[in-house]
């Protein structure tokens, strides 16, 4: 089973390093990992160059925004992305943001509860934030919701949902996860992929940490 991941990034000189070296030390790595800078104008483009002269596998790509916060324009450069992935075959697509860190094995720990169940068709891990001293759950995380932050997709659930749909107000992942329930056993337009929407809680835990996103195994401290 193959794994492509995209990053969107703007302005994250802070953290984008971190994340790339987690990315790096990955049990299962990326064959083809596309990190898009939407316009940033910090050192983060910078940053990233110095790992692409490093990494084959890793592709750069910066994109224009307009100026202002815009909910649309994270989906467009995903997109773009993506289409960087037209030659690198792959069966899942890893969606990560760029101020997180995953742990070694967290894309592995992933792969096995896709191949365990073909009809997994989304699939991440909870998050947490450190507050006063300690992580702890997100009050919206759920079991049946997958956090944007680092989830894979299932390329045939990508591909039967449409993608990522830009949506004005943002909710890109929510439209993702209710479109691939739509597309389950039930319904009348179930394309046969059998694709369902599931959380796996016991996988990874996501704790904000000196603002930054560091994913361990659940249960474990930092």
């Amino acid at each position: 089973m193959t794994l492509s991941v995209v990053i969107i990034t703007l302005n994250e000189e802070a953290n984008i390093g971190k994340t790339i070296e987690s990315v790096l030390a990955q049990v299962e790595r990326p064959e083809r990992w596309v990190i898009v800078s939407d316009g940033s104008t910090d050192g983060t483009d910078e940053i990233v160059q110095r790992y692409v002269e490093k990494h084959g596998f890793i592709r750069f790509l910066r994109v224009t925004r307009p100026p202002g916060r815009s909910f649309r324009t994270k989906v467009m450069a995903l997109q773009a992305g993506i289409k960087l992935l037209a030659d690198a075959p792959f069966h899942f697509l890893g969606n990560l943001d760029a101020d997180i860190s995953v742990a070694p094995s967290y894309f592995a720990d992933l792969l096995i509860k896709f191949e365990r169940d073909p009809k997994l068709g989304i699939a991440g891990g909870f998050v947490h934030e450190g507050k006063e001293g300690q992580a702890r759950s997100r009050n919206i995380n759920r079991v049946y919701s997958v956090a944007h932050a680092a989830q894979l997709v299932r390329r045939e659930c990508y591909e039967a949902i449409g993608g990522y749909a830009v949506l004005e107000y943002g909710g890109e992942d929510w439209h993702a996860q209710t479109s691939a329930r739509m597309m389950g056993p039930r319904s009348p337009s179930h394309s046969g992929c059998g694709l369902r929407t599931v959380k796996v809680p016991s996988v990874y835990s996501m704790k904000r940490v000196f603002g930054h996103w560091v994913c361990c195994p659940q249960g474990m401290g930092m």
